[in-house]
């Protein structure tokens, strides 16, 4: 069954109830039994014998780490082996460790436990050799494949939506836009001129959007004050998503920077002031911020006036900061004075 569930282009296998010293031979094995899979093994096990006592957000967040680290080096396909007693549910592990909204998760229940010979035991353990027999992990595997393989599923991540941050205006809603939002404001950007004065060149593909609203932008959110979080700026009359904004943290110092964006379409009409000025009297509630500052292309007049009519000031220019389509580009750099008290408050914050 399990052979049948990986057809996809990138995949993730989660392993749960493996403990012991064979747990890198049983993920060496389980990597083996599919040759297709060009994957990272990672012993999760290992997070909870280190003798410091981690929450199961806590390993996740280090998991999702170690996931990225392998992802920068081009593997792609992932067998993940979690710490025995972690009881978060399988579409909330699969929300932290997926990259993209469409992987494939298998979730694999290894069928042992440990024993105090430190060898492993399983219901089926009779079918495939002798108890007082060595145990190979790849027999074991096989034998359950064959026996058991209905414990085998694949794991939703639209099943688990974690709490996202939701901001209010009289116009507009920012927050998580949906998969279809998303592709209709993809189709609405791509090929107008929005992007000759941006920073970003833009999505490759609509899932580029979903990925970076649906996975990305909320598993930020859950790290704060480490992180930030972006968000979908989405239209109340039409329900259409309009351009997006966010902050983010570039160092330790407690300084955030806001960045956004708007369909050609939807500027001129004081939204980019609107939807910036929400998110503005957000990070000014957050008590570790003391800093708030924006960088803009040069050229990006509208940008600069949006920053300006809510009170930030031009602090200098950043010469060659950016590459933009193979040449340098000059940012100018804008801040929000320390005493500015904030133009826009009537932004409601919903959980």
């Amino acid at each position: 069954m399990i052979e049948s569930l990986l057809r996809g282009v990138f995949l993730i296998i989660i392993v749960r109830n493996l403990s012991g010293p064979k747990v890198g031979e049983w993920l060496a094995a389980l990597a083996a039994r599919f040759p297709l899979l060009n994957a990272s093994r990672i012993d999760g096990t290992a997070l909870s014998s280190s003798g410091v006592v981690l929450g199961a957000t806590d390993v996740l967040r280090a998991l999702s780490e170690l996931v990225d680290t392998y992802e920068r080096i081009g593997l792609r396909d992932h067998i993940v082996s979690l710490p025995i007693g972690l009881s978060m549910p399988d579409a909330e592990v699969a929300f932290w460790l997926r990259r993209r909204v469409d992987d494939r998760v298998v979730c694999f229940e290894a069928p042992c436990s440990p024993v105090e010979d430190d060898t492993l035991h399983h219901p089926i353990h009779d079918l495939i050799h002798d108890l007082h027999d060595p145990i190979d992990p790849a027999e074991e595997i096989a034998a359950f494949v064959r026996a058991v393989g209905r414990q085998e599923r694949e794991v939703d991540v639209e099943a688990f939506t974690p709490p996202f941050l939701r901001l209010e205006t009289p116009r507009l809603l920012l927050g998580l836009p949906s998969r279809s939002q998303c592709a209709a404001y993809f189709d609405a950007i791509v090929g107008t001129s929005m992007f000759d004065t941006l920073l970003w060149d833009g999505p490759s593909k609509p899932d580029d959007l979903s990925d970076f609203f649906r996975l990305r932008s909320p598993r930020k959110l859950m790290n704060l004050p480490r992180s930030g979080t972006d968000l979908a700026i989405i239209e109340r009359s039409s329900g259409s998503m309009i351009g997006g904004c966010g902050f983010w943290f570039p160092n330790k110092s407690g300084t955030a920077e806001l960045g956004y964006t708007l369909a050609p379409a939807f500027q001129g009409r004081g939204y980019g002031t609107e939807a910036v000025g929400a998110l503005l009297a957000y990070v000014r509630s957050l008590s570790h911020v003391v800093r708030i500052c924006a960088e803009v292309a040069q050229g990006n007049v509208a940008s600069e006036r949006v920053l300006e009519k809510l009170g930030f000031i031009f602090e200098g220019t950043l010469v060659g900061a950016a590459q933009k389509r193979g040449r340098t580009v000059d940012v100018s750099l804008f801040r929000l004075p320390a005493q500015e008290p904030g133009l826009v408050r009537d932004a409601a914050v919903r959980p």
